[in-house]
């Protein structure tokens, strides 16, 4: 039997997603780093062209977790009230609810700070919004 630490399988389901945009021919940059108003914040994907819209992308592993998408809600208010060129990206939280749906709450609770949650399941709705555009 195999114990996997959490980061490991965060940074694995990141590899997923990842993997399905390089797929998808979505060019995006890795582990970027944004400013907010008080701090630097990492972001798992950035996905941006020259004279398109940009995407912000970050995943949750733990879908019924609070903390964690409070944490992530946080990172990306805090981007969005800054003066970077990335405050005005759209931003998106890729969700593993492959062994467990998250709670429509935290769902509603991520739609109202603007950020679109995008379930693994139906992970082609994020690509149809990025490649719509970005073309």
């Amino acid at each position: 039997m195999f114990i996997i630490s959490q980061n490991r399988v965060k940074s694995m389901f990141l590899e997923e997603v990842s993997n399905y945009f390089t797929k998808n021919k979505i060019a995006f940059n890795p582990e970027v780093y944004i400013d907010g108003i008080g701090l630097k914040h990492r972001i798992s994907l950035l996905v941006a062209r020259a004279g398109k819209k940009s995407h912000l992308v970050e995943t949750i592993n733990k879908p019924n977790k609070k903390d964690i998408f409070l944490s992530q809600i946080m990172k990306f208010i805090d981007i969005e009230k800054g003066i970077s060129p990335y405050s005005k990206s759209k931003k998106f939280l890729v969700i593993n609810d492959t062994e467990q749906k998250p709670k429509n709450s935290l769902l509603e609770l991520t739609k109202s700070h603007n950020v679109i949650p995008c379930s693994w399941s139906e992970k082609e709705k994020i690509i149809e919004i990025i490649q719509s555009d970005t073309q």
